[in-house]
């Protein structure tokens, strides 16, 4: 059978590393050992040039090793012009293009989840509707957009 599918942002890897919010960093490292064994991962080229702009260089390496071994989904023309359309029907803010393309990318390569710590401007409940509609609406694969602590299997579930 096959794996889902998930789309790490940038978030969920810094997430990892981030001591500043304890509880957030527990859950991801929790949730990175005992959940994403179980899925097809996937970051993009935008994930890795966010991590690249990094300014510390030990954190920055420990990024860049945290991800190595998913699969990077590369951007095209057409998913830039999926990102200008959530810009252009304000489904993203326009000085938030990066979140925009995040969402496009998963959306293009048909990703079952894209996966954030960003609730302001991924995984919040209008967000996600506005995502929905547009996708929709554009004939697009809609992923689901939810924090690790929504994709945690509890047990004597059925997939």
């Amino acid at each position: 059978m096959k794996k889902e599918s998930l789309y790490l942002d940038t978030s969920v890897p810094s997430a990892y590393y981030d001591d500043r919010v304890r509880w957030r960093l527990e859950c991801t490292r929790e949730w990175w050992k005992d959940e994403l064994p179980k899925y097809d991962v996937f970051v993009s080229e935008v994930v890795i040039a966010e991590i690249r702009r990094t300014e510390e260089l030990r954190k920055r390496g420990e990024l860049l090793e945290l991800v190595k071994e998913f699969g990077e989904l590369e951007l095209s023309p057409e998913i830039e012009e999926i990102a200008k359309g959530y810009i252009n029907q304000m489904v993203i803010p326009q000085a938030h293009f990066p979140d925009a393309l995040h969402i496009a990318l998963a959306s293009f390569h048909k990703i079952d989840f894209l996966i954030t710590w960003n609730c302001e401007h991924l995984a919040e409940a209008h967000r996600r509707k506005r995502v929905r509609l547009f996708n929709t609406s554009a004939g697009l694969f809609v992923p689901e957009i939810v924090t690790p602590m929504e994709l945690i299997e509890g047990e004597g579930q059925d997939v």
